[in-house]
């Protein structure tokens, strides 16, 4: 059976993430942020790797206990909140603690590729939950923004909404994702899993 690995970085809405990929009768093994390459070498039948993480920092030391030899196993990637943030940190972006937990608000975003990838058949425009304990700066080389935005109170600026390099098999979703609340969520997550099935 074909699985799909799933890291902890402290993502309230794991379960959730679990529930929907165990929905299309994909195994999943949900495996400690610092989990090694060769580990996940050793593992069969892996077409897919999600780094599920929330808002906050809650593991410390996740930037620096990541294997980045992961990102080159070449096995499609979905980072998730502070999942992402790990991805960019180690591919050369840029991630910096803010100092303080910035609490999620709403944040209209539009979406800028709904033909395919982790959004498609979704909408051009959606309003989500934006705000983290670190910030992004930087992509990194290769990498494009596919949803971007502003705060719906403050206007404030939120430009990495999320982000691809499909020539890398990586993506990222840096709002908040809740696949048992927001079906758009949840065919998210099920465009990842048709990705990695093909």
């Amino acid at each position: 059976m074909n699985q799909i690995i799933v890291l902890d970085f402290g993502n309230t809405y794991t379960q959730d993430v679990i529930k929907v990929i165990e929905e299309e009768n994909i195994k999943v093994s949900l495996l400690p942020y610092d989990t090694r390459a060769e580990q996940i070498k050793s593992e069969e039948n892996v077409i897919g790797l999600i780094l599920s993480g929330g808002y906050t920092t809650k593991k410390a030391d996740d930037l620096k206990a990541f294997d980045g030899e992961i990102l080159n196993l070449d096995i499609p990637t979905l980072g998730l909140g502070r999942g992402m943030q790990v991805i960019i940190n180690e591919l050369g972006g840029t991630v910096k603690a803010v100092g303080y937990v910035y609490e999620p608000t709403p944040s209209k975003l539009t979406f800028h590729n709904t033909e395919k990838g982790i959004f498609k058949n979704g909408d051009k425009e959606r309003t989500v939950e934006l705000g983290f304990d670190a910030a992004v700066s930087k992509l990194p080389e290769g990498f494009k923004v596919v949803a971007n935005g502003e705060e719906v109170k403050s206007g404030d600026d939120r430009p990495f909404g999320a982000m691809e390099n499909p020539d890398k098999d990586i993506y990222g979703i840096q709002f908040i994702t809740k696949p048992a609340e927001e079906e758009k969520d949840a065919q998210a997550i099920r465009n990842f899993i048709e990705m990695c099935e093909n």
